[in-house]
């Protein structure tokens, strides 16, 4: 079982992985705004990219999904964040004002958004650490395109690298 959130909070999946997952497993859509907690009997989450920083009045306040998405992952359940998604899960987002919302919590270290693109472009991420997800040494081709940063305050499981990409 897949955990995945899809409202207006979190939206932005290809639909590729989407198909993937849904080849290997059951999804279970849930809403972080309106539902109480997480679905149950999950085996994985994905939380995928979105607008966490327009709806955080509307998660903030979800204070029992906060709590059961910090609680799931605190107690082993496997997830993969991106985006929006990595946003959620620090203990906070900060806006261009400084206000300072609190978020899951898991990740130690906040989100501070930015009025212009903090990082742009095609990457490639390297995975440093074995985990539960990844294989150690597992390359992975992205992109970026964030108006935020997110300074976290524990070592990280990857190294990404810019990459240069010529159009022919």
């Amino acid at each position: 079982n897949i955990g995945i959130p899809y409202d207006k909070a979190f939206s932005f999946y290809y639909k590729e992985n989407i198909e993937l997952l849904e080849n290997i497993g059951n999804i279970k859509y849930f809403s972080p705004m309106k539902d109480e907690k997480l679905p149950e009997y999950l085996d994985f989450l994905y939380i995928g990219g979105g607008y966490p920083e327009v709806f955080i009045k509307e998660l903030r306040e979800n204070k029992s999904m906060l709590n059961s998405i910090n609680k799931a992952l605190n107690n082993g359940l496997p997830c993969y964040a991106e985006c929006g998604g990595l946003m959620y899960l620090t203990e906070g987002i900060e806006d261009l004002d400084g206000d300072y919302k609190k978020t899951v919590g898991f990740f130690k270290g906040k989100c501070h958004m930015t009025k212009r693109l903090k990082n742009f472009g095609y990457a490639e991420i390297e995975v440093k650490k074995e985990n539960k997800i990844l294989s150690k040494g597992l390359k992975i081709n992205c992109h970026e395109f964030h108006k935020s940063y997110v300074d976290l305050k524990e070592d990280k499981i990857y190294e990404l690298t810019k990459i240069s990409m010529m159009i022919l």
